[in-house]
């Protein structure tokens, strides 16, 4: 581990919600990942165009104990990050495409709340760099669904013709 406080940089990182053949690396609550730990995947479509009962959606989940796992790359799922980072409590997984950087760690702007209160965590694969496409889009959806069903948790899937329960 290296950095300090609540952007530490846990690698590698071993967690019981995570495929043991990779190599994981974490900045944040690794605790977010705790066999116990209730989790919802998020897939939200881009052709979904009313977000609003998403974000409500998202956000009982998350009154209710859940922390809310994703890419957050569609327009709606960063709708619902952006509503539960500023939601107290409300606690977030970040699975990105590619690797965490190797330098010092710098959060986008819209995480630097949920970070410093101890309630985001956001994860890697390896140490390369994995150029963002539909490929790796599909594999972080497929591994946010492995992780929430890896516990208690669910996976959702909101399309335009409405919500598909994985």
């Amino acid at each position: 581990m290296h950095g300090s406080g609540s952007l530490r940089i846990h690698e590698p990182l071993f967690s019981p919600r995570l495929d043991p053949a990779e190599y994981w690396k974490g900045v944040g609550n690794p605790a977010l990942l705790s066999a116990d730990s209730k989790l919802v995947s998020l897939r939200v479509s881009r052709k979904v165009r009313d977000l609003a009962p998403v974000v409500a959606r998202m956000e009982q989940a998350a009154d209710r104990g859940f922390a809310i796992v994703s890419g957050f790359v569609s327009a709606g799922e960063q709708a619902v990050r952006d509503a539960l980072c500023r939601r107290p409590g409300a606690r977030l997984v970040h699975v990105r495409a590619s690797c965490i950087p190797n330098a010092r760690f710098r959060p986008e702007s819209a995480y630097v709340q949920a970070f410093a209160e101890n309630r985001c965590l956001e994860l890697g694969r390896g140490n390369e760099e994995i150029a963002f496409g539909r490929a790796a889009c599909l594999d972080v959806n497929a591994e946010i669904v492995e992780m929430a069903k890896s516990g208690p948790g669910y996976a959702l899937y909101f399309t335009r013709e409405g919500l598909v329960r994985l």
